[in-house]
Protein backbone atom coordinates (compact mmCIF):
# COMPACT_ATOMS: atom_id res chain seq x y z
CA UNK A 1 0.00 0.00 0.00
CA UNK A 2 2.82 2.39 0.89
CA UNK A 3 4.60 1.60 -2.40
CA UNK A 4 1.45 2.36 -4.35
CA UNK A 5 1.07 5.73 -2.62
CA UNK A 6 4.73 6.57 -3.28
CA UNK A 7 4.31 5.67 -6.95
CA UNK A 8 1.24 7.92 -7.21
CA UNK A 9 3.19 10.73 -5.53
CA UNK A 10 6.04 10.32 -8.06
CA UNK A 11 3.55 10.56 -10.94
CA UNK A 12 2.12 13.76 -9.50
CA UNK A 13 5.61 15.23 -9.15
CA UNK A 14 6.46 14.29 -12.75
CA UNK A 15 4.67 17.26 -14.28
CA UNK A 16 7.35 18.13 -16.86
CA UNK A 17 8.97 14.74 -17.18
CA UNK A 18 7.96 11.69 -19.16
CA UNK A 19 4.19 11.88 -18.69
CA UNK A 20 3.91 15.63 -19.22
CA UNK A 21 6.24 15.60 -22.21
CA UNK A 22 4.42 12.69 -23.82
CA UNK A 23 1.01 14.32 -23.47
CA UNK A 24 2.27 17.73 -24.61
CA UNK A 25 3.91 16.20 -27.67
CA UNK A 26 0.84 14.16 -28.52
CA UNK A 27 -1.41 17.20 -28.30
CA UNK A 28 1.03 19.15 -30.49
CA UNK A 29 1.05 16.41 -33.13
CA UNK A 30 -2.74 16.22 -33.10
CA UNK A 31 -2.99 19.98 -33.59
CA UNK A 32 -0.57 19.85 -36.53
CA UNK A 33 -2.57 16.99 -38.09
CA UNK A 34 -5.85 18.88 -37.69
CA UNK A 35 -4.43 22.11 -39.11
CA UNK A 36 -2.82 20.25 -42.02
CA UNK A 37 -6.03 18.43 -42.86
CA UNK A 38 -8.06 21.64 -42.54
CA UNK A 39 -5.74 23.35 -45.03
CA UNK A 40 -5.87 20.43 -47.45
CA UNK A 41 -9.33 21.39 -48.79
CA UNK A 42 -8.46 25.02 -49.59
CA UNK A 43 -5.20 23.89 -51.20
CA UNK A 44 -7.08 21.50 -53.45
CA UNK A 45 -9.64 24.20 -54.31
CA UNK A 46 -6.87 26.64 -55.23
CA UNK A 47 -5.23 24.02 -57.44
CA UNK A 48 -8.55 23.21 -59.14
CA UNK A 49 -9.15 26.93 -59.77
CA UNK A 50 -5.66 27.53 -61.13
CA UNK A 51 -5.58 28.23 -64.82
CA UNK A 52 -2.49 26.15 -65.72
CA UNK A 53 -1.81 23.23 -67.98
CA UNK A 54 0.95 20.78 -68.73
CA UNK A 55 3.86 20.31 -66.38
CA UNK A 56 2.74 23.10 -64.05
CA UNK A 57 -0.60 21.37 -63.50
CA UNK A 58 1.14 18.04 -62.86
CA UNK A 59 3.41 19.63 -60.24
CA UNK A 60 0.51 21.46 -58.59
CA UNK A 61 -1.47 18.25 -58.30
CA UNK A 62 1.38 16.73 -56.26
CA UNK A 63 1.15 19.44 -53.54
CA UNK A 64 -1.67 17.77 -51.50
CA UNK A 65 0.28 14.52 -51.51
CA UNK A 66 3.37 16.35 -50.25
CA UNK A 67 1.34 17.93 -47.43
CA UNK A 68 0.10 14.50 -46.35
CA UNK A 69 3.61 13.01 -46.56
CA UNK A 70 4.97 15.89 -44.44
CA UNK A 71 2.32 15.26 -41.76
CA UNK A 72 3.06 11.51 -41.72
CA UNK A 73 6.82 12.15 -41.46
CA UNK A 74 6.22 14.57 -38.61
CA UNK A 75 4.32 11.92 -36.67
CA UNK A 76 6.94 9.24 -37.40
CA UNK A 77 9.89 11.44 -36.37
CA UNK A 78 8.08 12.56 -33.24
CA UNK A 79 7.46 8.93 -32.28
CA UNK A 80 11.10 8.01 -32.94
CA UNK A 81 12.32 10.94 -30.84
CA UNK A 82 9.98 9.95 -28.00
CA UNK A 83 11.11 6.31 -28.18
CA UNK A 84 14.80 7.23 -28.08
CA UNK A 85 14.37 9.60 -25.13
CA UNK A 86 12.83 6.89 -22.94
Amino acid sequence: MVEKLQKMKRLREDRNGFVGGWITGLIGVLIVILVGLALLGPIQDAIAGANVTGASLALLQIVPLLVIVAIVLLVVFWAIARYESV
